[in-house]
Parts: structure tokens; sequence; C-alpha cells
């Protein structure tokens, strides 16, 4: 019986390509081994972790937290002990320690050769106390509020009480970034020109509407502003004022206000 020699030549073809895709799918098999066995290879393991700068955190329970993340593996096969899986899982760390430790402002990673990292902290320092009815937080000076204090009385900490219809957490803010800058800005202009140090302020109106402003010197006098104030243009009505009018007559101010964007109020006691 003759055999067909069209049947015989796609039966080589099929399994020609049959040994192409073994071969090539073999190929895979043997470079993702290899590669994934890259990141086992002792040389770049972490072995030893050193905390640096740190000051009131609790060193014990960070350490803690950053031994469990080199334990995982990430998609169950690259293990996070590795150097350069570290790097590449360094952002999760630094954002799992920021939730539980809201004292930590900023993290850097160095790599100490050859088998350590130091992990460096920058912490959160007190810039004012913020008060809402019994419960007190301490702020740093964006605004974040990282931990919680008791009612300070004297000019410790620059002072915030809070009248707003809001509840304040550890981890969220005072005001927005933007908002919360914009008055920084005006205030350390307003020192600089009329030399006088603000200690206190309190806030009321509302949260999703205009918040209002009142922010009292250690002389007794009041600046007064809201949440929709121009930073730069009231510090420019209020330099301009200061310089022409104010700066001879300050003994006996109330407050000035500079809610207004071409002009200022001002009242004596």
């Amino acid at each position: 019986m003759t055999k067909d020699p069209l049947r015989r030549s796609r039966r080589f073809k099929r399994n020609r390509l049959f040994k192409r895709f073994a071969l090539f799918g073999g190929g895979i098999l043997v470079c993702s081994a290899l590669g994934v066995g890259f990141f086992y290879i002792p040389y770049f393991s972490i072995t030893a972790v050193s905390l640096e700068d740190l000051r009131t955190l609790p060193e014990k329970d960070i350490t803690v937290e950053i031994s469990a993340h080199l334990d995982r593996k990430t998609w169950g096969l690259l293990p996070q002990n590795n150097f350069f899986v570290f790097l590449f899982t360094a952002s999760r760390l630094e954002q799992t320690l920021k939730q539980k430790f809201p004292k930590i402002k900023s993290i850097t990673i160095k790599k100490r050769p050859p088998h350590a990292i130091a992990v460096l902290f920058e912490e959160r320092k007190i810039w004012a106390t913020i008060c809402k009815d019994a419960s007190c937080f301490y702020a740093d000076e964006e605004g974040f509020l990282f931990g919680k204090s008791s009612r300070i009385s004297g000019s410790l900490f620059f002072s915030i009480e809070d009248r707003r219809n809001v509840t304040h957490a550890i981890g969220t803010t005072i005001a927005s970034p933007e908002e919360f800058k914009n008055i920084k800005t005006l205030l350390q202009r307003i020192e600089t020109v009329t030399g006088a140090s603000f200690s206190a302020l309190m806030l009321s109106g509302s949260e999703d509407l205009i918040s209002k402003y009142e922010i009292k010197t250690k002389d007794g006098w009041r600046i007064i502003l809201d949440s929709k104030t121009n930073g730069e243009l009231a510090a420019a009505n209020f330099i301009s004022a200061f310089e022409g009018i104010l700066q001879k007559n300050m003994e006996g101010i109330d407050y000035i206000d500079v809610r207004l964007e071409n002009k200022i109020f001002y009242k004596y006691k």
C-alpha cells in the first residue's frame, strides 16, 4: 500500500511545530527558574537592619514591622529580604509604617554592604496643639495631626482652638495643604514686617463653606482672615497699611481684618 506523501508531510510539520513549542516552553521555564533563583542568591540577601535617627519612635515595634515585611514574598515567589525586591516593595513598607506610626514624616533606605540596610527616619516635630472640646492633638508645621495631647496652657507651643462642627483624628490635617500653607505664609510675612509673634489661633465657621481664622499675637492684637483669603494679596494690603499708617499707631489695636481683597479694616480696643 502506497503512503500518502501529503499526509506524511503534514505529520512531519506537526511534529516539528510541537518540538519547537516544547523547546520554547522549556526555555521559558528554565529562564524563569534562573530568574527566580537569582533573587535567592545569598549575596543579595538582607541579614541585618539598622534604624537610624529615631528619637521618640518605638524601635522595637518598628523592627517587628520591618522583619515581618522581609519575611514575606512578592507574588508568592520573590523573597522580600532580597535587596532588589526590598527596594521594589519599600514604598509599601513606608506606607505601612506611616499608618501605624503617624509621627514618621519620611523614610530613607540605604544599603550597608554586604548584607545590611539602614532605615533613616525623619520624625514630625510639634508645631502646635489643636483642641476641639476635650480632645487635643499635636500638629506639625503642615497641619498634620500625629499624636494625642493634653490641653496645654501657656506659650510652649502655638495653640489652636477649633470651634467648628468637625471631628479631628490622628492622621488627618487641620485644613487642606494649600489652605494651611496660604495662612502660614501670610503670618510669616506679617511677623517679619511687624516683629510680632503669633501665639494662638481660634477657628470658627464651617469646614465645608468658609472657616474663620482669628490669630492672636503675644502683644494681644489679632489678625482676622478666612479660608478664602488670598494670602499674597492680604499680605501686600497689610504691609501697605502698616508702613503707611499703623506702624506708629499699633498701641491699643484690637484686631486687623484682612479678608477683603483691596483693603483692610482695623479696630482699636
